[in-house]
């Protein structure tokens, strides 16, 4: 793992550096090309690479800039020595213009720079040298074979490191090209000789009219691979990541439950997954004391919940939130898997929370399937010794009905005659233990009607009960335009 940083303008400082070294080194003998010039020789083009590698070494990407809320999908090979690392993040309100303006403040002093505009050349100088430094950072993740640990001084946690083959860094709305204080500037920065098509915007709205809602918010993906510094094993390993300054995230990692090496790995469970905080995190990525498993203090801002995709990927998410305020505290997380039966595996059993025998689940009456066992519905419904997430839950019936099953045990209905049917549902746990049948009522609950689908001020909306709708039924209506959402 990896320590974090508390302020994002030293990284950004950095990549501005890459960005006029490069374009020093390409003016060269440069006939008008970007970047560094092929002439260069072998030397020259080699102490480039070093400068990339030695400036962007131990950053995060978190250090680069700050997000409202990212999303990572990292999905383990079959192999077990690497994964596919998918990143979305999105910078909203505020801080979309924070940074917009950290970005212009780097170019102080050279033409254009520092000027409470964001120019299509500052943008465009950024993400020329942003993949050769982003493939140097660290990816925050390790995985550890054998017993369950907490790392500690020295502790090697086979840390998960770019691959810079096939690596994709894109941006969404970086600058706003609708955005009414658009203006021309002149080209400084995307081509050393100088070029037409330069453009800028302020980096915060002069009014919140300008960007309304949502339209001045941006979007930053990162796609790659990663390797392990060696295969892992897939029977008894523990995952640890740095969650330091990972302000809101989602992160669902998905396992295959066979290995080209270890074969069948069916039985795969989360053994134990606890926060840990407190680790200083201004120190290098192995130091620290070690902790002993499930002795962890925390403030509870994350949460890890797996469920079973299908009958061959096991799946975990990791819901973090941190506290800027708290650097240097360090906050990390330790998933523990193992193949090993749990100690004590006792059937599933379905809870006071579920619905009875016969008791009604609700649909309106539309022709579109209509979700009625989902992953919330089954982590309410039944309890077990694993993830309820885990167990396989089945359903059969619904004469006269069309029922499909889903990923992550989902279940949909679509009304195909007129009348109520009934679906019996059953959870399956790893050990092929069962919770027992029940049997439900599925019927239109209430039907909607509108006058018009397309209104210029006002509608009137009918919603009508059906016989089958039990007494006392609530209704939310949510009505949609544009990015608009209305409830009640």
């Amino acid at each position: 793992m990896a320590s974090g940083h508390g302020n994002t303008v030293p990284a950004l400082w950095l990549l501005l550096a890459l960005l006029l070294a490069s374009l020093s080194a390409g003016m060269i003998g440069q006939t008008g090309q970007q970047g560094i010039d092929p002439a260069l020789d072998g030397a020259e083009a080699a102490t480039s690479a070093r400068q990339v590698e030695a400036d962007c070494e131990g950053l995060t990407f978190e250090d680069i800039f700050n997000y409202s809320y990212a999303h990572f999908d990292i999905d383990v090979y079959d192999t077990w020595d690497g994964a596919q690392f998918n990143l979305v993040a999105y910078v909203n309100g505020s801080m979309a213009g924070d940074l917009r303006a950290d970005v212009d403040e780097l170019f102080d002093g050279l033409p254009g720079g520092n000027n409470s505009y964001l120019s299509s050349d500052e943008r465009d100088g950024l993400e020329a040298v942003g993949m050769d430094c982003v493939v140097q950072t660290y990816t925050r993740t390790g995985f550890r074979g054998g017993p369950a640990h907490r790392g500690g001084q020295g502790v090697d946690w086979n840390n998960a490191t770019w691959v810079r083959e096939g690596m994709e860094i894109a941006e969404h709305n970086m600058l706003p090209d609708y955005d009414p204080g658009r203006r021309d500037c002149r080209n400084q920065f995307g081509q050393p000789s100088g070029s037409d098509g330069c453009w800028e915007v302020p980096v915060y709205p002069s009014t919140e009219d300008d960007c309304g809602s949502t339209s001045c918010d941006l979007i930053v993906w990162l796609n790659g691979t990663v390797d392990f510094d060696e295969a892992s094993d897939p029977n008894d390993f523990t995952f640890a990541m740095n969650m330091t300054n990972m302000s809101n995230i989602e992160i669902d990692i998905t396992l295959p439950l066979t290995s080209v090496g270890a074969g069948d790995l069916t039985g795969m469970r989360v053994k134990l997954a606890e926060e840990c905080d407190g680790r200083d995190a201004s120190m290098s990525e192995t130091g620290g004391s070690a902790t002993i498993p499930g002795e962890c203090t925390n403030d509870g801002s994350t949460s890890v919940v797996s469920r079973m995709v299908d009958a061959n990927h096991l799946q975990v998410t990791v819901l973090a939130t941190y506290d800027y305020d708290l650097w240097p505290l360090g906050q990390d997380v330790f998933i523990d898997f193992t193949t090993e039966p749990p100690p004590v595996d006792d059937p599933p059993q379905w809870t006071t929370d579920a619905p009875s025998d016969g008791d009604l689940l609700p649909v309106a009456d539309v022709d579109t399937p209509q979700q009625i066992v989902n992953e919330d519905a089954i982590r309410e419904w039944f309890s077990d010794e694993l993830d309820p997430g885990m167990l396989s839950v089945s359903c059969s019936g619904a004469d006269g009905w069309a029922l499909t099953g889903g990923a992550a045990n989902s279940w949909t209905v679509t009304q195909q005659t007129s009348g109520p049917t009934t679906v019996t549902c059953e959870a399956t746990d790893l050990s092929d233990q069962v919770s027992g049948p029940r049997t439900f009522v599925v019927a239109v609950a209430l039907d909607i009607s509108a006058a018009a689908t397309e209104v210029a001020s006002s509608a009137v909306l009918t919603v009508i009960s059906s016989t089958e709708a039990p007494d006392g039924m609530l209704v939310d209506v949510a009505l949609l335009q544009g990015d608009s959402v209305v409830t009640s």
